[in-house]
């Protein structure tokens, strides 16, 4: 008899399934070929294990597991091995009040009182309605890592009018925060944010 090969298709993908075709494309060769035994053409067929997958034994692959990890090993409320609470909102420290200077007062009711704090991500927050004290000159000094790293210019609302904040770092001068252009009738410092250092 000639030789003839027998066309089996199988994927192509480097997998434990494709091992397993071309094992049993190789045994129906034999057979066409009548080059070897019906015993030989069975022990090459043994090689085929259909019960396994990436060379594991039914009985070996646990469907509760993913990557190793048992299914009662997994905590749904975990992210990199974090409590879902080490993610939320961290609580923001308190609005400080600050000390005042050079006749500045806050202006009352219906209005906010003066302060800042520093959130989470190191912005620095002002608030406020001021008034009475000496334009040009600090209303109150903001601590040491409460700072902008410049010094920087602000503009704001001043009795209805336009206002100008200036918050020094000139040495001798860092932390001062000073209504520098507008009518102390009242004076505002809300909306002015930076990032302290």
């Amino acid at each position: 008899m000639g030789s003839r090969r027998a066309i089996v298709k199988y994927p192509t993908k480097d997998t434990k399934l494709d091992a397993n075709f071309r094992c049993i494309r190789d045994s129906i060769n034999l057979i066409i070929d009548n080059s070897y035994t019906k015993e030989e053409i069975d022990l090459s067929l043994t090689d085929v294990d259909a019960d396994k997958v990436d060379g594991l034994h039914a009985s070996e692959i646990d469907a509760d597991k993913v990557d190793g990890l048992h299914a009662s090993e997994i905590d749904a409320d975990k992210l990199d091995g974090q409590h879902g609470s080490a993610y939320a909102l961290a609580t923001q420290e308190e609005w400080t009040a600050p000390s005042f200077l050079n006749g500045w007062v806050d202006y009352g009711s219906p209005f906010e009182p003066a302060g800042y704090f520093k959130d989470t991500l190191g912005i620095l927050h002002l608030r406020g309605f001021i008034k009475s004290g000496t334009i040009g000159l600090p209303a109150f000094i903001l601590p040491v890592g409460c700072r902008p790293a410049y010094e920087a210019f602000y503009g704001t609302a001043s009795n209805d009018a336009f206002g100008q904040c200036v918050i020094q770092m000139s040495t001798g001068d860092e932390g001062k925060v000073i209504p520098y252009i507008g009518n102390n009738t009242w004076f505002s410092l809300a909306g002015i944010t930076f990032r302290a250092v």
